[in-house]
């Protein structure tokens, strides 16, 4: 059982690890496509929910992290990714802002 990022240091155990990075990275992405997806149906969020399932069920398995760990790390990316799709305009407005100070106009 080897956790770190390159398998180079073996256990892992000093370390918390809380939340999940590995669930949080996929949570926050899948569910941003499913956001953004127009008809959000049952099927489409069950669909969109495997490939988190299935992340969270290895790092399990894998002994990296607990069930705690790894819904924490649903919760943070599912929370992210909420607020970046209810915030997009300001966002985006922000982004034009910050460009349009350190690019000048033509």
């Amino acid at each position: 059982m080897n956790c770190s990022l390159f398998n180079s240091g073996g256990l892992v155990d000093h370390k918390p690890g809380f939340p999940s990075g590995h669930v949080t990275s996929i949570s926050f992405l899948m569910n941003m496509l499913l956001l953004r997806n127009k008809d959000i149906s049952w099927n489409k969020i069950a669909l969109y929910n495997v490939p988190i399932f299935i992340m969270g069920y290895a790092r399990i398995m894998k002994g990296c992290h607990n069930v705690i760990q790894v819904v924490a790390g649903y919760i943070l990316g599912y929370g992210i990714a909420n607020l970046f799709h209810r915030y997009n305009k300001d966002i985006k407005y922000g982004l034009e802002q910050l460009y349009s100070y350190f690019v000048p106009k033509k």
